[in-house]
């Protein structure tokens, strides 16, 4: 995947396994690298979110986006929520985070007894 402008001209190369076109306002775009590797750009090419620091990172929506990262130590994923300055805004700790593209809220499952306990956030 790659980005054309509206004269078909390429304006980012296509080199991207994946893409996501924001939504909500949002300026990033999120994409998969050759090397597997999730982060996000802007508009023209530049890297906004480091490839590889997180194991996904989402579609922005409203300036948002839900990520993952594999946590070793206890051996599974964690998700949090970051913004398109890479800030995190929702600390990386939570069992899931729900996919929140186009909805005004967003839910959060823990695990911890065995039965997701979910409670809804605001964007």
């Amino acid at each position: 995947y790659g980005l054309m402008n509206s004269k078909g001209e390429i304006v980012v190369e296509i080199k991207y396994l994946k893409m996501s076109a924001p939504k909500g306002g949002s300026r990033l775009y999120a994409v998969q690298n050759m090397d597997y590797q999730y982060g996000a750009i802007d508009e023209h090419g530049n890297e906004v979110i480091p490839f590889g620091k997180y194991s996904l990172v989402d579609t922005f929506y409203k300036g948002r986006s839900r990520v993952k990262i594999y946590d070793k130590e206890e051996q599974k994923d964690r998700w949090g929520i970051i913004d398109e300055d890479g800030q995190v805004v929702e600390p990386l700790i939570h069992d899931h985070i729900g996919n929140f593209v186009e909805k005004d809220y967003v839910w959060i499952e823990e695990y911890g007894d065995r039965r997701p306990r979910i409670e809804g956030v605001d964007l």
